[in-house]
């Protein structure tokens, strides 16, 4: 039941909310990892730009791809 109610809320509206919070965490998460890098001298601010932009359009395509997977699976 738990199952069902989780996937209900990925594919219905949910699904909005879910690519947001992954979204950002992934965003955050980049920019406070990269900052440290380019504060102890390991990596350029160009290389960071370059790594957070392309991570962030890697995590839209699995994120579109799981979404067409769960409705193809659930029939909806």
């Amino acid at each position: 039941m738990i199952k069902k109610m989780a996937l209900r809320f990925l594919l219905g509206r949910g699904i909005g909310r879910l690519q947001e919070l992954l979204s950002k965490s992934l965003r955050h998460g980049l920019t406070t990892g990269g900052g440290a890098l380019v504060a102890g001298g390991h990596m350029a601010q160009d290389d960071l730009t370059t790594v957070i932009g392309g991570a962030a359009v890697a995590l839209g395509a699995v994120l579109s791809y799981a979404r067409t997977y769960l409705s193809e699976r659930l029939g909806n």
